[in-house]
């Protein structure tokens, strides 16, 4: 296999071929995200005859456990990506272990852990982690039609009651809103035990750098903010990444109205899928399917040292 090194606008450029593209691979997220939160990343290309994929490599704290290994994700989704079309689980299931061994042998360093994206069929091997997440595919452009026929009668129920009640929905512009939709994200990052927290400094830079393609997105209830939403925005794979409310206005449903509207940005820049992320219990998958929402399995894959 041959390994190649890459800078970001190259991998952007290569990106492009992907059909398993997801906001997750933009480099100029994957530099922010070391940048905000340590470590670092080094953008390879692995090909094989006829077949190619993007993989990212991060090394360095908080990746890894020790200088000696590398991960092939960070934040989100990571690779290996592959640039052909899959055509079996099992076989790429299977070059993904190629690739990652001959990166142990150019780096020569251990490979830790990986998250790839959703993908149908994934089949794990020794070690392998197949976890899920939520996404909302085929969306029609057609705002009426999906409000009417992709979501349920409940969630349809609380949109009209979030706009009854005078919920609004708008971009953060000020830095006093920023500063609120952050602070909301962290609170709830607290109240449901995250085992981490989002930085100040990261959430600033997606909202002013555009190359990032993020959208912060806040409810408002007269003057008061009372959810925050950031959505990673991508041409086919959007993320509903960070979301944070005040459960005191949760009668008001400002977060249904806000998952609406992230779905209308997708719509209007023509993206076909929204990723609501992992459910932690059974009511949240259930609530995510309200949205007409789908499990889709990911592949979480792990080096011989990393066997949790």
């Amino acid at each position: 296999m041959d390994i190649q090194y890459l800078d970001s606008e190259t991998w952007n450029n290569y990106l492009e071929g992907s059909i398993y593209q997801t906001a997750f691979h933009n480099a100029f997220l994957i530099e922010a995200f070391v940048q905000e939160l340590g470590g670092k990343a080094t953008l390879c290309l692995v090909t094989e005859g006829s077949k190619a994929w993007l993989t990212p490599v991060f090394q360095g704290c908080p990746w890894n456990q020790g200088e000696e290994y590398f991960s092939t994700s960070s934040v989100g989704y990571g690779g290996p990506l592959a640039l052909h079309r899959i055509v079996d689980t099992y076989r790429e299931r299977l070059e993904i272990q190629k690739c990652l061994q001959a990166l142990e042998i150019h780096l020569k360093r251990n490979f830790y852990r990986g998250t790839l994206y959703p993908f149908p069929g994934w089949v794990g091997q020794i070690n392998d982690h197949i976890s899920e997440t939520l996404v909302i595919v085929q969306m029609n452009l057609n705002a009426a039609f999906t409000f009417g026929q992709i979501i349920t009668g409940n969630a349809r129920t609380a949109i009209r009651r979030a706009k009854k009640s005078g919920v609004t929905t708008k971009l953060v512009e000020t830095e006093k809103e920023l500063d609120s939709a952050f602070q909301l994200i962290l609170n709830t990052q607290r109240s449901v035990s995250a085992n981490y927290a989002t930085p100040y400094s990261l959430i600033q830079r997606l909202h002013v750098d555009k190359t990032l393609n993020a959208e912060l997105r806040i409810a408002v209830v007269e003057n008061d903010i009372v959810g925050a939403v950031m959505l990673l925005k991508h041409k086919i794979h959007s993320f509903h990444w960070l979301h944070g409310w005040d459960k005191s206005y949760g009668k008001f449903c400002g977060n249904q109205l806000l998952i609406w509207s992230m779905m209308q940005t997708c719509m209007n820049q023509g993206c076909p899928t929204l990723n609501l992320g992992a459910s932690h219990t059974p009511e949240q998958k259930r609530a995510k399917e309200r949205w007409g929402a789908v499990s889709m399995p990911i592949l979480n894959v792990y080096g011989k040292q990393n066997l949790s």
